[in-house]
Order: C-alpha cells, then sequence, then structure tokens
C-alpha cells in the first residue's frame, strides 16, 4: 500500500486526514485501527505533501493499453490503472512494457506504452 492507496482506503471508509501544519488531524479518530495509525506514521510526510497540494514542476503523461487485446467497446480510464491482478499502482517501464511493481507479480506485463510526452508546469 502506499500513500494515495491509504487515502482512497480511508476516504471510503468514512475516514478524513486534515493536515494542520506538520502534523495529521483524523476525522473521526475513533475509526482508526492500530494498523492504520501505524500507515498514517510511515506515509506521514508523503501525506502531508499530497493533502497540502504540493504539485510537482513537472509531470511525464504516458498512453497506455492493456497488455491484453482491448474488448470491443472499453472506456478509456482517465488515470493509471491498478494492477489487475494484486491492486498495486507503482509500475516499471522496461521495453514498452509497464510491469507491475508489487512484489506479488513479480514484474508481469500489464500494460503496453504506447506513447510518453514530458510537460513542464508553470
Amino acid at each position: 500500500m502506499d500513500a494515495h492507496q491509504l487515502l482512497r482506503n480511508f476516504k471510503a471508509r468514512g475516514i478524513r486526514l486534515v493536515p494542520e501544519g506538520d502534523k495529521l488531524a483524523v476525522e473521526p479518530a475513533s475509526r482508526l485501527s492500530d494498523a492504520d495509525r501505524a500507515a498514517i506514521r510511515a506515509y506521514k510526510p508523503e501525506l502531508l505533501r499530497i493533502l497540502a497540494g504540493v504539485r510537482p514542476s513537472a509531470v511525464i503523461e504516458a498512453t497506455f493499453s492493456t497488455a491484453r487485446a482491448p474488448s470491443s467497446g472499453s472506456a478509456v480510464v482517465p488515470e493509471f490503472p491498478a494492477c489487475p491482478r494484486c491492486g498495486a499502482t507503482r509500475y516499471w517501464i522496461s521495453r514498452g512494457l509497464l510491469r507491475c511493481g508489487s512484489r506479488a507479480c513479480a514484474s508481469a506485463p500489464r500494460f503496453v506504452l504506447t506513447s510518453l510526452a514530458f510537460h513542464a508546469i508553470n
């Protein structure tokens, strides 16, 4: 799990993290488990950065298709999808293939890279 997945998990459970300086407030704190508290501590710097809306100075935009033959009428998903096998959202790019970055999938090819562009953010 990464910081983005943790935030999605909390949102689905009705838990909200609110940055307060260098601290994070949790609403409602009563819904947190010990594992949730440990995850917040582990990802705190990244959570603070995400919640503060700090943006990178540049973005690399990738266009991809599934590694399997696409079904007819399939919709294009605007955000990078999770690995269909393990749910991870971290990938490696190798020889035009996006390979799952989790240890569970052992770098199995998941998507085919069809284009790549770099955009500076003003």
